[in-house]
C-alpha cells in the first residue's frame, strides 16, 4: 500500500482502506497498483476531486482496466458525469 502514500493517499484513508476490505481485495489493489495508479492519474486528469472517498467507497473501479474507466467517462456528457460524482461519490455505481 506504500505506492497510494506515494500517489498522495493519506495515510489516514490507506488505514481505513486496510480496516474496510478483506485480504482477497487488498492483494488485488497491490497486485493491480499499476493499474490504480493510471485510474487515479486519469479521474484526477478528468477532474474527480473525492479520489480518497472513492477509494473508501468503491475500491474495485480501481482496479478495472485504464481502457474501460476511460470509456465510462468519454460517454455522452464527461463534463456531467464527472460533475455528478463529484457532488455524490454514490453516482459512481450508475456507470
Amino acid at each position: 500500500m506504500d505506492y497510494l502514500k506515494k500517489i498522495g493517499i493519506s495515510t489516514e484513508t490507506i488505514k481505513k482502506i486496510t480496516d474496510k476490505y478483506d485480504e482477497s481485495v487488498l492483494e488485488l489493489i497491490d497486485i493491480e497498483q499499476h493499474n490504480v495508479k493510471h485510474v487515479i492519474d486519469y479521474m484526477e486528469k478528468i477532474g474527480i476531486k473525492n479520489i480518497e472517498g472513492l477509494l473508501l467507497y468503491s475500491i474495485e473501479i480501481f482496479t478495472k482496466n485504464i481502457e474501460e474507466i476511460k470509456n465510462i467517462f468519454e460517454q455522452d456528457n464527461q463534463e456531467w458525469i464527472v460533475k455528478t460524482i463529484n457532488e455524490d461519490i454514490t453516482m459512481i455505481d450508475r456507470l
